[in-house]
C-alpha cells in the first residue's frame, strides 16, 4: 500500500501535504505497470512471485532454481560482496533459518522493472536473545527469465546487527 493510502487513478496529490503528493505520484509511477494490465489475463510468475514462494515454503531447491549463476549477495555485516550462486544461496538459506521463523513478515514493498526493495521485520527471541527486534530491507534484483542477480540486505538497528552477525557465523559454520 502506498504512503498515501490511495492506489490507481483516483488518487490525488495534496497541496497541503508535499510529502503525501510525492508518495501519491511515486505509488502512480511504481505500480502503473500493475494498474494498467487487462482484468482476466494470466501472467507468467515473476522472479518476485518466485522469492515470496520459497519464503512461504522454505523449499531449498526452489531458492536454488531462483539464483542465477552469477548472483551476487551483499551482507550487512560482511565488507566484500560475495559471488556466485553457491556462496550466495548459502548465505540466503542460512538467512530464511535465521530469520525466517514465525515472527518473520515483509511490511512494505518497492517495484521496479527487474527489482524490488523489500521491508522485513521480525523479533528474535532465543535463550541469549531478549526479543530484540530487527528491521531491514532486501534489495533484490532480477534478470529477464526471473533469477535473482544480486540480493543486498541492510539491517537496523546495530544491536540486531550485531545480533545478526553472530547467529549467522554460528548457522554459515553448521553448513560447512
Amino acid at each position: 500500500m502506498c504512503i498515501s493510502g490511495h492506489i490507481g487513478p483516483g488518487a490525488r496529490s495534496d497541496p497541503k501535504n508535499p510529502a503525501k503528493s510525492i508518495a501519491t505520484l511515486l505509488c502512480m509511477g511504481l505500480f502503473s505497470h500493475i494498474l494498467s494490465r487487462p482484468l482476466g489475463r494470466q501472467l507468467r510468475m515473476t522472479g518476485l512471485d518466485s522469492w515470496y514462494a520459497y519464503m512461504k515454503s522454505h523449499d531449498r531447491a526452489a531458492l536454488w532454481d531462483l539464483l542465477h549463476p552469477d548472483a551476487v549477495f551483499e551482507s550487512p555485516v560482511v565488507h566484500s560482496p560475495q559471488r556466485g550462486r553457491d556462496i550466495t544461496f548459502k548465505y540466503l538459506s542460512s538467512a530464511e533459518k535465521v530469520l525466517g521463523g514465525p515472527g518473520f513478515t515483509y511490511v512494505g514493498e518497492w517495484r521496479s522493472d527487474n527489482g524490488a526493495v523489500l521491508e522485513f521485520r521480525n523479533v528474535i527471541d532465543g535463550i541469549e536473545i531478549n526479543g530484540i527486534e530487527i528491521n531491514g530491507v532486501d534489495i533484490i534484483t532480477f534478470d529477464s527469465d526471473g533469477r535473482i542477480t544480486h540480493f543486498k540486505v541492510m539491517v537496523r538497528p546495530l544491536k540486531a546487527i550485531n545480533m545478526l552477525h553472530r547467529l549467522m557465523a554460528e548457522q554459515l559454520a553448521a553448513q560447512s
